[in-house]
């Protein structure tokens, strides 16, 4: 359980100006620990507990007019890594800045640092990425939905805008991307479209790694099709994208040994599990899109011909759509977030593809626009 005296304090910041206000109810623990930036300025801080654990999350608002009624507005979820917080994830994916720019709200929540948890803060994915020595696993699902809620219900009260139910969404990377897949399963009924990066489906106890993590299984039973986007650099080493007729057993990886026990599925496993959940077959529509060559071909130490985004889709033009980008990217950086800040510091892969692309595909998609169950048709459809 969490330590009361450690956690309730609250604090409203307005242009450098701090007012106190009053502490949180001890007797009805709050769920989430959020901090508020409006427009970049931070605005509104408190402490909470989830689950007897500290949990934390940022959310970005972009600058909200003042007018009545509130301006309705998108809410992207972004998931970190293993290792990275949310305040550093958030420098890292940057994604707030387009939220700026188009209108809609970023949150990144932070995963878990509990005990023994040698992986360091991380989200209860399935089979990735919890510490074997971990026990019991937090409930990151609840722990999502009861923020979603609290940035629903709560900060209107605070500050002038409404969430729009129809286009809220999540976007992941590494473990994140895990966790988006797990999102995307057990959170339909929320979720209008979602964006893995370099991150797998893992929900099966048999897909865990023997001795490194502890499995938490999970059905991915989705109330209705899902659409999403898996973004993955071909030469991923931490997360192997693996290769077409991979869509069983494992793909070692380079950080957690060689061994075939001790990988993870590949990414053509994860798509063709998505395309079976959301009942998307060929006569859907398919096509192969070259969507940018970044044109290195000049530069010596890029012997593959520059960085190029080659996206398939699957269920074109449907409620269903699938799409699997492959970046061209080799070696040790090439487990990444897609964009162009290329290098070590960055963790970008110096693409172009990056988050106007991933927003592109999302703002598609609206919750009620494929709410027909699976094994049925949407209007849109018929």
């Amino acid at each position: 359980m969490c330590n009361i005296l450690e956690f309730f304090s609250f604090q409203i910041i307005i242009i450098a100006i701090i007012i106190l206000t009053s502490f949180t109810n001890a007797t009805e623990p709050v769920d989430v620990n959020v901090e508020i930036y409006v427009g970049g300025t931070p605005i509104f801080d408190h402490s909470v507990c989830h689950d007897g654990l500290f949990r934390e999350a940022i959310v970005h608002l972009p600058s909200l007019p003042d007018k009545e009624p509130p301006a309705k507005i998108p809410l992207v979820l972004n998931f970190h890594p293993m290792f990275l917080d949310d305040e550093k994830y958030m420098k890292q994916s940057n994604f707030h800045e387009l939220g700026d720019e188009e209108g809609f709200a970023v949150a990144y929540p932070e995963g878990f640092a509990k005990g023994y948890n040698i992986f360091g803060r991380v989200w209860n994915a399935g089979g990735c990425c919890v510490s074997s020595l971990t026990d019991p696993i937090p409930d990151d699902i609840d722990f999502i939905r009861k923020l979603i809620d609290y940035i629903q219900t709560e900060l209107p009260k605070k500050h002038n805008f409404e969430i729009d139910t129809e286009q809220i969404y999540a976007i992941g990377l590494s473990n994140g991307g895990f966790m988006t897949y797990r999102i995307a399963c057990e959170m339909s009924d929320i979720i209008a479209a979602v964006v893995p990066i370099a991150g797998q489906m893992m929900n099966s106890a048999d897909q865990s790694i023997p001795t490194i993590m502890n499995p938490d299984p999970y059905e991915c039973k989705p109330t209705r099709p899902v659409p999403l986007m898996h973004i993955h650099s071909t030469g991923d080493p931490i997360v192997p994208m693996g290769k077409e007729d991979e869509k069983t057993g494992k793909k070692p990886s380079w950080f957690i040994g060689q061994s075939a026990t001790q990988g993870f599925p590949t990414a053509f496993y994860s798509i063709d599990q998505w395309r079976q959940l959301n009942e998307v077959t060929e006569d859907d529509g398919f096509h192969g899109e070259e969507v940018y060559n970044d044109a290195k071909k000049e530069k010596w130490w890029w012997p593959f011909g520059g960085i190029d985004t080659i996206c398939t889709a699957y269920g074109v033009n449907t409620n269903r759509t699938i799409q699997f980008c492959q970046i061209k990217k080799q070696g040790t950086e090439a487990h990444c977030w897609p964009g162009e800040k290329e290098g070590r510091k960055s963790k970008n892969c110096g693409n172009k593809f990056g988050n106007k692309h991933i927003w592109d595909f999302l703002k598609k998609y609206k919750l009620s626009s494929s709410a027909s169950p699976i094994g049925g048709q949407s209007e849109e459809e018929e």
